[in-house]
């Protein structure tokens, strides 16, 4: 094989397209992002992510593309099933037609799972054997990295952090199960805490706070309110913590990670919700795994994902 160049690396979002070109160094060259449009169906979509990997290329051949996207997705076939915020798509063989249109090799992959690689390889993991990533944000995601490489399960599903059940007759999740981790500690728990909290003390901080100008009774709104005070709108975001510190607990027991890494928007909620977690950990992992375990910060931001895809191409084009 001739020496490799140029390898891309798309992230296709509900709202913003990232793409990132990378050198057989792994540089990061050049990056582009551009709304989604989603409205405008695949073929509209499918032209706007070719448009932004050539925009990176520099005009260079590309010798592959990596393209990260939420779930569901059929991997081994590089299809985008139902994606939730991709209204029109069903089954759309994706890597297949990025790659005709490139005229490279593309491959398709689950967003958190190439957060994880990026991490990793680039990132807060890099160095260590096995590491979590879990993402905090509107929902709860991840990626395992077991042994060095992306773990995906028998089917590809696997690494769905935000889906383990610690609360079985807890609030409905957006999966349809009750009591998942997502339905206990994520930005859309947060936000419905808000609106029970506001619903309950009308005469509360923040139900006055939800009344101001573009005021959404939301995760920042409910950190908004702790912060001036409001002795509910505090708990609520400690037992948000306590829940991911139990989440947390469940992947130090199961894998043994070397390292857990954080990323997401709810990191800036700070002690009240992530020292929390911490102490849980503490208190309730085992104790040589919790010896063997770091729980760091993400450091490669809302890039991860683009650069997690354009390594999983390069890995393709090595055989790795």
């Amino acid at each position: 094989m001739a020496a490799l160049q140029t390898v891309i690396g798309i992230d296709l979002g509900g709202t913003k397209i990232l793409s990132v070109a990378l050198d057989s160094e792994l540089r990061l060259l050049e990056q582009d992002q551009r709304t989604t449009a989603a409205e405008d169906g695949p073929d509209g979509v499918i032209e706007r992510m070719v448009a932004s990997a050539r925009a990176v290329s520099g005009g260079k051949a590309i010798d592959g593309a990596g393209i990260s996207t939420p779930g569901p997705v059929d991997l081994n076939r590089g299809i985008v099933t139902t994606p939730p915020n991709l209204p029109g798509w069903r089954d759309v063989p994706l890597a297949a037609l990025v790659g005709e249109r490139l005229d490279a090799p593309a491959w398709l992959e689950n967003d958190a799972n190439a957060a994880a690689l990026a991490e990793h390889r680039l990132g807060a993991g890099r160095g260590f054997s096995n590491v979590v990533l879990v993402t905090l944000g509107t929902g709860i995601g991840g990626g395992l990295i077991l042994n060095g490489r992306l773990y995906h399960g028998a089917s590809g599903a696997g690494g769905e952090i935000g889906h383990m059940q610690l609360v079985p007759d807890g609030p409905l999740c957006g999966c349809g199960r009750h009591g998942c981790l997502e339905a206990l500690a994520s930005g859309r728990a947060l936000g419905e805490r808000a609106h029970e909290i506001a619903a309950r003390e009308p005469e509360g901080t923040l139900a006055r706070l939800a009344h101001e100008p573009g005021a959404e009774l939301d995760a920042r709104l409910i950190e908004k309110a702790a912060d001036a005070g409001d002795t509910t709108a505090e708990e609520a975001i400690r037992q948000a913590g306590r829940y991911l510190g139990a989440g947390l607990t469940n992947l130090v027991n199961v894998f043994n990670p070397e390292v857990i890494v954080i990323g997401g928007g709810l990191r800036r909620l700070g002690p009240r919700y992530l020292d929390i977690a911490r102490a849980i950990v503490k208190a309730e992992a085992f104790p040589q795994s919790y010896a063997d375990v770091r729980i760091v910060e993400a450091e490669l931001g809302d890039e991860a994902p683009a650069i997690g895809a354009a390594l999983l191409a390069l890995e393709k084009l090595r055989g790795a």
